[in-house]
């Protein structure tokens, strides 16, 4: 499997945002103030709200704080028009419905008739099968799907959006508004975003080649620095598009990096992302204690207020995995590891390094540098002379000895990269940072083989 070579961004790149083009889910944002009829109260004037399939009812026209009343409009079950009485109205599977009155204003009515008749239509079962299970997680289950128009493999990644805790539910809607938002060559594209009153599900695309974790444990001469540079050329991209975007992703470790068919690296799961809107001034923000024991910073660790450094210092972590196959901060317990990353002292050992160029060891060492100023940003770090003088090679890309796959071991994988807890004390990943190499990783897929 090869990883492609991405052209290098120039010095004066600006990352453009793009809102994604859904496939067939319509994001779509209406307010209005409208009558509103009800048996009880006849005809009231109401702030009436579409948005993302959900319709909101508002006491007061210049009230958009908490709703007299909301219906998710997938579970309604017809939408009809009355031209002469000038209203719509929403028949919902309980005895109530809604009837909104637009006071002959036909432009206004035949706009939000269409708008409500998609929403009602926009069921997932409508154009995408539910298969198998890939992996199951703490607030979240991805399934394998497919398009029922094209055919085609998509991921589906359901999330409950009644979580016992509040902080679960704010992670899914937050996740929810996020991957609507992004659109990059290096972030895993969104297809579709169904919504139901209890559920949600993004619709994402097929990763056929599984995660960056995958890849390293499939051999040792996957472990190299030239592969390593095709990986932060792209990685930091994604990244750089995110931060220009001003969404912290938090969790940048190798099972939420993915591999596309033809070996494109994809950033994917957004469920501790964070958007850091109006704040550019203080880059240093957030103050959750989040992420994987072995790729957190140390600022985290410090429990100080950070922010889009994080995910450099992250990815500085990803890139010595990358290049070394083992981490650069190890212990046996997650305190352990916490008291190394404090430290900041990072080594290279000869037996692991000795093949590595003094660029790429320079290149390293600036993305896990101690304090967050002293890092460089994405767009710094895409200029780094070892990106920027290995940058026009016309080598193919390398492409590794193939290995055998074992579905189920694939399949335990998938389900470590959604299986997550919000907090770093309990992530189920600390049992690769115990190690502190992929040697173990690669044992495991040997005896799998064998096991077959």
């Amino acid at each position: 499997m090869v990883i492609q070579i991405s052209p290098i961004p120039s010095p004066h790149t600006t990352h453009k945002r793009h809102q994604p083009v859904l496939k067939y889910t319509h994001d779509e944002t209406l307010i209005a103030s409208l009558g509103v009829k009800s048996k009880l109260f006849g005809v009231r004037r109401r702030l009436v709200r579409l948005e993302r399939g959900i319709l909101y009812i508002h006491a007061q026209e210049d009230d958009c704080g908490e709703p007299l009343a909301t219906t998710t409009l997938c579970e309604a079950q017809a939408v009809s028009v009355n031209h002469p009485k000038a209203t719509v109205s929403i028949r919902t599977t309980s005895k109530v419905g809604i009837t909104l009155v637009f006071k002959h204003d036909v432009s206004l009515l035949n706009l939000w008739a269409s708008a409500l008749k998609r929403a009602v239509s926009c069921k997932l079962d409508t154009y995408y099968k539910l298969c198998g299970k890939i992996g199951q997680g703490h607030y979240a289950t991805v399934y394998e799907g497919v398009d029922r128009n094209t055919g085609d493999k998509v991921a589906i990644k359901v999330m409950s959006k009644k979580q016992k805790e509040l902080k679960l539910t704010q992670y899914v809607n937050r996740e929810a508004e996020i991957v609507r938002s992004v659109s990059h060559p290096n972030i895993v594209r969104t297809l579709d975003v169904f919504e139901t009153s209890s559920h949600l599900y993004v619709v994402m695309e097929y990763m056929t080649n599984g995660t960056l974790l995958d890849f390293f444990a499939g051999g040792k001469n996957r472990v190299n620095e030239k592969n390593t540079l095709r990986i932060a050329r792209q990685l930091l991209s994604g990244i750089a598009y995110l931060h220009s975007s001003d969404i912290v992703h938090r969790d940048i470790k190798p099972e939420n990096i993915l591999l596309s068919a033809d070996g494109v690296v994809k950033i994917a799961d957004f469920g501790l992302a964070r958007r850091v809107d109006g704040v550019a001034s203080d880059q240093y923000c957030l103050s959750s204690i989040l992420g994987t024991p072995a790729y957190c910073s140390p600022e985290v660790v410090a429990r100080a207020q950070y922010g889009k450094p994080v995910d450099i210092f992250g990815c500085g972590v990803l890139m010595y995995v990358a290049m070394s196959g083992m981490l650069p901060f190890r212990g046996d317990t997650p305190e352990q590891v916490f008291r190394s990353i404090s430290k900041g002292v990072v080594t290279f050992p000869d037996a692991r390094w000795d093949l590595v160029s003094p660029h790429a060891k320079r290149f390293v060492a600036s993305l896990l540098q101690h304090r967050p100023s002293n890092r460089p940003t994405a767009v710094e770090a895409l200029r780094h002379p070892w990106l920027v003088s290995n940058g026009d090679r016309t080598e193919r890309p390398v492409s590794p000895t193939p290995f055998v796959r074992n579905t189920s071991a694939r399949v335990a994988h998938a389900a470590k990269n959604y299986n997550r807890m919000p907090t770093v004390n309990s992530t189920p990943s600390f049992r690769r940072a115990q190690s502190g190499s992929l040697d173990q990783l690669r044992r495991e897929k040997r005896e799998n083989r064998r096991a077959l």
